[in-house]
């Protein structure tokens, strides 16, 4: 669950729990996340603990816990509640969910945020929420991609690209048709933003357990004020564009 300018490591911790033994101090293993990151992995990483440590408490039982908290100039550090429910992606993959479960968790953890959390505290969209959540981010993204993987820059130059044998506009095309349409983005220009709205909501920052039915978000993106509907868009990614195909190398490039 951890973005790929971050690292996690599983690792444990101690803590008085009652009396045991000579030293009459009790003792139980508690596991934890560990999160670290530097550069633009740490802004994001900053991101995160800020916004789970402003939630309203209803609101931050959902979420792992934050345990510690490291910060320096160049460099970030967190230590999280280890929750050990597997995620909506693995339970698809690898434990033979059907698309109905699926559905159904989905349903469940929008229910829950719709209900409880992004109408708190919304307000208006900044003026130039376009050009900074998706214009700016998109065109830098392909840039970065492009320096780092020279082969793509076919790929993301092409005006039509197919996809599992559908022809369909290329997302650089889209953007700069948007970008020309400014009756078309006022359209599409969210009512509300919400300072709790969670900002990277996809298959694999849902946690799930079958047995008890409990669920939860994690991995928020942290973005001081976020369309809820960006939600809905990054599940949409998850189910038609086949996001969660990718990290398990299930797909072919031709």
């Amino acid at each position: 669950m951890c973005s790929k300018k971050s690292s996690c490591l599983r690792t444990g911790s101690t803590e008085a729990s009652g009396e045991s033994g000579g030293s009459h101090a009790g003792t139980k293993v508690i596991s934890y996340l560990h999160k670290q990151a530097k550069g633009d992995g740490a802004r994001k990483l900053r991101d995160e603990v800020r916004f789970l440590q402003q939630l309203p408490a209803d609101l931050a039982e959902k979420f792992p816990r934050v345990v510690r908290y490291y910060a320096s100039s160049s460099a970030v550090a967190m230590e999280q509640e280890f929750i050990a429910m597997p995620t909506l992606r693995k339970i698809l993959g690898e434990e033979n969910a059907s698309a109905e479960e699926a559905i159904a968790w989905l349903q469940r953890i929008l229910d829950f945020l719709f209900e409880h959390a992004y109408d708190r505290a919304a307000t208006q969209p900044p003026e130039d929420d376009w050009e900074q959540l998706h214009f700016l981010r998109a065109w830098a993204r392909f840039s970065e991609r492009i320096r780092k993987a020279p082969l793509f820059a076919r790929v993301i130059y092409a005006d039509r690209i197919t996809i599992q044998g559908e022809e369909c506009y290329n997302a650089p095309a889209i953007l700069l048709a948007l970008e020309k349409d400014e009756p078309l983005r006022r359209r599409l220009r969210p009512k509300r933003v919400s300072p709790f709205a969670h900002g990277d909501l996809h298959f694999d920052t849902i946690l799930v357990d079958r047995n008890t039915g409990s669920f939860g978000p994690a991995d928020p993106r942290g973005y001081e004020l976020c369309d809820p509907w960006y939600a809905a868009g990054k599940l949409y990614h998850s189910a038609r564009g086949k996001h969660d195909l990718i990290p398990r190398g299930e797909f072919r490039l031709d």
